[in-house]
């Protein structure tokens, strides 16, 4: 059976030279097919910024290495970078969406990856579920997942 990946929301906040920026691709709160044709806007308003993002969000994904460089990615003067993704996923009879976190924060000229978190909620046939956080994990702690179900199945 086919499989449907689709990006339907990203939420960027201190992203090089963005505070807060979000784009909410048409169809995003329901299932309907969207197709993105092409991104535009005033000189500045973050076109290149977006497409930047989403080349970041792939290389984390497809497990690649973050460049050294990352950093730059950081606002400067908040030295914090926050980048939420929401995809639509249809898989055998499951549709659902996928919403991926991660919090960058500036460290001595470097970087560090303050916060990762991936979640989940189904589509029941006419409203999505609650979200179920399937993993999570900050600097402060080590990978943690809710409930423990989760990390078992992950494992298999």
């Amino acid at each position: 059976m086919d499989r449907i990946v689709r990006i339907c929301e990203i939420e960027i906040n201190g992203f090089k030279n963005v505070i807060h920026g979000s784009v909410e691709l048409a169809g995003a709160n329901d299932i309907k097919e969207v197709s993105l044709l092409g991104i535009y806007g005033q000189n500045g308003s973050g076109k290149t910024s977006i497409i930047e993002v989403i080349e970041f969000i792939q290389k984390l994904m497809m497990g690649m290495s973050l460049p050294d460089n990352t950093d730059k990615y950081i606002n400067k003067e908040k030295k914090t970078c926050e980048i939420k993704v929401v995809f639509y996923v249809e898989y055998e009879e499951h549709k659902g969406k996928v919403q991926y976190i991660i919090r960058l924060d500036c460290v001595d000229e470097s970087f560090e990856i303050a916060k990762e978190e991936l979640s989940y909620k189904e589509w029941d046939g006419e409203k999505f579920e609650t979200k179920r956080v399937i993993v999570a994990s900050s600097n402060k702690d080590m990978f943690s997942y809710k409930p423990k179900c989760r990390f078992d199945a992950l494992i298999k």
